[in-house]
Formats: structure tokens, C-alpha cells, sequence
């Protein structure tokens, strides 16, 4: 591993980037060939996939809420990151030897519970891992090793199925990666806890989001960040809905695999740039960008008819994922102190989940009911919305 990666972020750190490469190659050489196994292999309508994924995106976004909080109060990380890997790669090869839709509704809730076990105490560790001006680069890190294994694993099913065509078989293969992370964790994740390089409580004048005991837990801007995500994640539709653009204009079906990791290698090679940014430049100035960036692609493809230009705007469309994607957590924990970052990360990723939902729904109705252009004019509206509140949120200093 890079030596400037090593002298800069503790092993912990540098661990979870691994585990999220190794999960996500896991996870992608399944999660884009679901919808055809539930339909092609085990015989179930369209209707059955769009209730697994509801059912898992909504507990993904209950689990994200109360497993955040949860580590908050046991002041502990680890067992939940560790708990949550090893639940989801437990569960995600079992998808192989499904035989009723209905059984693969309950492994893909658990997979996505997994997640919602482990995501805001591993976001908390990051950040009590890392003093506050490092942050953007950290996240950053290990969102561009997540987006390498979401290039990898497609591309080692590809590889696969063009060579053996069993589904049941390579999601069985799945596991290996899956173990692989979970090792990991075990073995080089230890945890944090709150020190003297924890950032104070910021922005918690007026009135916020209460405790359970009465006690203020987040203040103003933490709620006009939240509410920010909120409306930007309303119209910030499933990617599915890129690829269904890029048959809408032609391009063929055995493209698709190759569309999925031209996006992921910009998002990987983009993501530790763009936290570097955040943190030398400012985390809400990197987002804005970024949001621009979004509303930019969203408002081309509404009225996009050249299939050559629609590769192009799917590498700026990376960009995007790179330039936010580690800048908005460390932007979240700049703004809620160090003994709340796992209910903070909880909230953040609970309401962006239930944002998301519903924005999908909504756009793909508005797909269906009204045509491609008016989706993705939505997008650009939600991202209107959000951007004032954004502005409002006030960055603390030092």
C-alpha cells in the first residue's frame, strides 16, 4: 500500500478501504444480475423485484437510524462493523440455492440490514480515527476503494458467465470475497473512541434534534444539512435508470456491463481527489460543486439523442460521485460532535435512504407516465430545492 497512505491515516482506516473493495466485489458480482435471476431463474414477475428492493431499501434505512445510535450508547464500533459484514456476506451467496422469490426477499433484506448494522459506526470510526482536517481525503479513500470493487466485481461475473453461465453457481463464488472482508475487520480493525482530537459539539445554538432525555443531540445545522440531503436525494434517482437511458438510445444490451464499470472506474478514480479537495478547498464548496456537476448531467440527458455522448456524460457523471461522496461525510462530522457521529451518520444515511425510495418511485412514474426528459427534469429540480439549504448550513472553523 501507497506509503503517503500509510504515514497519513491510521491502519484502521486504511483496513476499511480493503474491506470495502473486498465487500463490494462481493456484492457486485450479484446486485446487477438479481433482477434477472428473480425473473429468469426462479420464474417471478418485474413486481417481485420491485417489492425485494423496497422492503430491503426501507429496513436498510430503519437499521441505519437505530444501529447508529445503538453503537453511540455502547460507545463501541468494531462489533457492529464486524456484526453487519458478517450478516450481509452470510447471507448474500445463499442467494443461490433460493428457490421461491419470496426467499430471496429475506436474504436481500438481511444483506441490506448488514449494511444498515454497519455503515454509520464504520462512517463514526473514520471520523474519530482521523483529526477533522483529514477527513475529506479519508472518506475519500474509502469510497474509491468501494467504487474498485463495484468495477471489479461485474467484471469478474462477466468473466464467469461467459465461460461457465451459471447465476446460482457465481453467486455461490461470492462468498469468497464476502470472507474475505470480514477477515479484515477482524484481524487489522480496531476501534476508536472519543480523544482530544474529537471535534466540539458545532452549529447546536437554537433549537435541534432532542434526546431522549431532553438534552440537545444536533443543532440547526445539522437539521438544514439533513434537510439539504433530503430534497437532493428526492431526485437523485437510481443509476438502473442510466443504464435504461443508454438502451432508450440504442445502445445494445451486452453494453451494459461495460456502461456499469466506465462509471465505476470515474467514481473510483475520482473519489480520493475529490476528498482531498474537500478538505484543502472546503467540504460545502466541493459539494456545491458537485451538485452542479449532477444537475448538469441530469439536465443533458433530458434532452440527450446521441449514444456517443452518452459515455462521455457518464465519465463527468463519476465526477460527481467523487466530488461529494467523501466531502458530505466529513462535512457531517464537522457538524455533530464525536460522541453522537454514530447516531449522525444513522440519520444521514436513514433519511437519504427513505429520500431515495421515494425519489425512484417518483421517478420512474414520471418515466413511465411522461417520458424520459420530465424524470430528469426533476432531478434538476430536487437539486434546485436542496441547494439553498445547503448554503445555510454554516461550516465551523478549526
Amino acid at each position: 500500500m501507497d506509503s503517503k497512505l500509510k504515514s497519513k491515516y491510521p491502519p484502521s482506516v486504511l483496513a476499511l478501504g480493503v474491506v470495502s473493495f473486498f465487500n463490494d466485489v462481493s456484492s457486485e458480482m450479484i446486485y446487477p444480475l438479481l433482477p434477472l435471476f428473480i425473473t429468469g431463474v426462479l420464474g417471478a414477475g418485474a413486481w417481485a423485484v420491485g417489492a425485494i428492493e423496497g422492503v430491503a431499501e426501507a429496513l436498510l434505512s430503519l437499521s441505519n437510524v437505530f444501529f447508529g445510535a445503538l453503537s453511540d450508547r455502547m460507545g463501541r464500533k468494531k462489533p457492529f462493523i464486524l456484526g453487519g459484514y458478517l450478516v450481509a456476506n452470510s447471507a448474500r451467496p445463499l442467494m443461490g440455492v433460493t428457490s421461491h422469490w419470496w426467499q430471496v426477499l429475506g436474504l436481500r433484506s438481511l444483506d441490506r440490514m448488514g449494511k444498515g448494522i454497519r455503515t454509520p459506526p464504520r462512517d463514526g470510526l473514520i471520523a474519530l480515527s482521523v483529526p477533522a482536517p483529514s477527513r475529506g481525503g479519508a472518506f475519500g479513500y474509502q469510497r474509491a476503494m468501494d467504487n474498485a470493487g463495484a468495477f471489479l466485481g461485474p467484471l469478474l461475473a462477466f468473466l464467469f458467465l461467459h465461460r461457465w453461465h451459471s447465476l446460482r453457481t457465481l453467486f455461490l463464488l461470492a462468498a469468497l470475497p464476502g470472507a474475505l472482508a470480514v477477515m479484515v475487520v477482524f484481524f487489522f480493525v480496531k476501534e476508536a473512541r472519543p480523544g482530544k482530537g474529537s471535534s466540539p459539539v458545532h452549529g447546536a445554538q437554537g433549537p435541534g434534534m432532542a434526546s431522549p432525555s431532553g438534552g440537545r443531540v444536533f443543532g440547526p445545522n445539522f437539521l438544514y444539512y439533513l434537510g439539504a440531503l433530503g430534497f437532493f436525494s428526492l431526485g437523485n434517482s437510481s443509476d438502473a435508470f442510466l443504464m435504461l437511458k443508454a438502451r432508450e438510445l440504442g445502445l445494445a444490451t451486452a453494453t451494459i456491463p461495460l456502461l456499469w464499470m466506465v462509471l465505476h472506474v470515474s467514481r473510483s478514480l475520482s473519489s480520493f481527489p475529490g476528498g482531498l479537495l474537500a478538505d484543502a478547498w472546503g467540504r460545502k464548496k466541493v459539494m456545491l460543486l458537485g451538485w452542479a456537476v449532477y444537475g448538469g448531467v441530469y439536465l443533458s440527458l433530458a434532452f440527450l439523442t446521441s449514444s456517443a455522448l452518452f459515455w462521455y456524460l457518464l465519465l463527468v457523471y463519476g465526477l460527481y460521485y467523487g466530488l461529494t461522496e467523501g466531502a458530505e461525510r466529513a462535512l457531517l462530522s464537522d457538524l455533530v460532535s464525536s460522541g453522537v457521529l454514530g447516531r449522525g451518520f444513522g440519520w444521514f444515511h436513514g433519511i437519504r435512504g427513505m429520500a431515495l425510495l421515494v425519489g425512484n418511485l417518483l421517478f420512474g412514474y414520471l418515466w413511465q407516465a411522461y417520458g424520459a426528459p420530465v424524470a430528469f427534469a426533476e432531478g434538476v429540480l430536487c437539486t434546485l430545492l436542496a441547494l439553498p439549504l445547503l448554503v445555510k448550513v454554516k461550516v465551523p472553523e478549526g
